[in-house]
């Protein structure tokens, strides 16, 4: 296939994601990631790669559902990365020693506040992806593709009051 050729190049893939001249982020297989899929597509005939943004909520388990309303207050952005057959089964469960490098579009709210990003497991089980946020984009680094939940988390400013012992907290959301 033409997939187990370009995984045979050895040299990672990289699938830049546009919207007429409009970057809307990147997928770059390395050649571990590239093998295990080729390997998981022994009888495919057609490979799909997608990155769904904006999953709706109801797409989701309930067990999802429950934890990602837990952030919905920190403007929540949830992802649904996939590597399908032709019939849609996964591919991509487990990409073994391989990892995607992915950049996800994310408006960051005005004001400060941190970028989070949480892989959400089927049964809704959050776990932090380490990530970086550049000009509009997320950077992860991932060993399978799934749902990924990213959010911003309010910046907490703690400042002094009128005496050693008193301070003020406040949230800043947006």
């Amino acid at each position: 296939t033409v997939f187990a050729g370009i995984a045979d190049n050895n040299v990672p893939l990289t699938i830049d994601l546009k919207v007429g001249d409009t970057d809307k982020g990147s997928i770059t297989l390395d050649t571990d990631a590239l093998n295990a899929i080729k390997t998981a597509a022994t009888s495919a005939t057609q490979i799909s790669t997608s990155m769904k943004a904006d999953v709706a909520v109801d797409d989701l388990t309930s067990a999802q559902q429950t934890e990602v309303a837990k952030v919905s207050a920190k403007t929540p952005k949830v992802y649904s990365l996939s590597v399908v057959d032709e019939n849609g089964a996964s591919l991509a469960g487990n990409f073994g020693d391989g990892k995607a490098v992915v950049r996800l579009p994310y408006t960051k709210p005005a004001g400060n506040g941190n970028v989070k990003v949480k892989h959400v497991a089927n049964d809704g089980t959050l776990t932090d992806v380490a990530s970086t946020y550049e000009d509009g984009f997320v950077k992860v680094e991932l060993a399978h593709f799934s749902e990924y939940l990213v959010y911003t988390e309010p910046e907490v400013i703690v400042t002094g009051g009128g005496s050693a012992s008193t301070y003020t907290v406040k949230f800043n959301t947006h």
